[in-house]
């Protein structure tokens, strides 16, 4: 009969038990700690921080005025406002996908043309967001037009 010791055993990171294989810990890891991430998410790393930093200022500008869901053009707009060099809407985006902090709403085009609009926020937002003035645009995923 052998006998294992305990380097040769998985340990559990949270509750510091020791287990015979990857899979009998795996298994305790979902029963046990579901907050535990099995596949940790890729570090996204502090490229591109400042520009960040600027993204969440323009969403806390439009927090106090009570706008929690932003479109890509008026993000655009109030960079080219209240920085020195504005950024391109590829590049909002672009910045604002990769990042967990944001949460996309909706993405909708223009009837007619190849125009793309997303709406924003930062974080999770239970409101109903308002889409006047967006009559003439279609939902990507759904097709239905917005009102």
């Amino acid at each position: 009969m052998e006998t294992t010791t305990e380097e040769d055993k998985e340990q559990c990171p949270c509750c510091k038990e020791f287990f015979a294989d990857k899979d009998v810990l795996t298994a305790h890891l979902r029963a046990e700690h579901p907050y535990h991430r099995l596949n940790p998410q890729p570090k996204i790393g502090r490229k591109f921080q400042r520009i960040v930093g600027q993204l969440e200022k323009c969403f806390y500008a439009h927090h106090k005025k009570n706008i929690e869901v932003l479109t890509v053009t008026q993000i655009e707009s109030w960079l080219k406002d209240n920085t020195k060099a504005g950024l391109a809407k590829q590049r909002i985006s672009s910045l604002l996908r990769r990042r967990p902090q944001f949460q996309m709403h909706r993405k909708a085009r223009r009837i007619n043309t190849n125009e793309i609009e997303t709406w924003w926020s930062l974080g999770d937002v239970v409101d109903d967001i308002d889409y006047s003035g967006y009559s003439r645009w279609v939902d990507t995923t759904t097709h239905e037009r917005l009102n």
